[in-house]
């Protein structure tokens, strides 16, 4: 039986090479996460996470939001995170 490949989830390697793909990523991406409300988070978490999990933009979304979330003092039961995400 062949030996699995192991893949390693790193969501920050995820934003440099967005950033690297695409230089004002990070920038404004940023800039619209650290203008949101609270409410506003929970949507962008709860539509972010409904997206096909193996798609670059989801997992960078996704770590910006996570980041916030965490600045705020926000706990993960409250950021609107469904139970269950689509991989593919």
């Amino acid at each position: 039986m062949p030996a699995l490949k192991f893949e390693q989830f790193n969501p920050l390697g995820t934003v440099r090479r967005l950033t690297v793909e695409d230089a004002s990523w990070l920038g404004e991406s940023q800039m619209k996460v650290d203008a949101s409300t609270v409410e506003e988070l929970i949507a962008l978490n709860k539509h972010w996470f409904a997206q096909p999990m193996g798609m670059i933009r989801t997992v960078g979304w996704l770590w910006l939001i996570s980041t916030r979330f965490t600045d705020l003092g926000i706990a993960p039961a409250w950021r609107g995170a469904p139970a269950r995400v689509r991989v593919k």
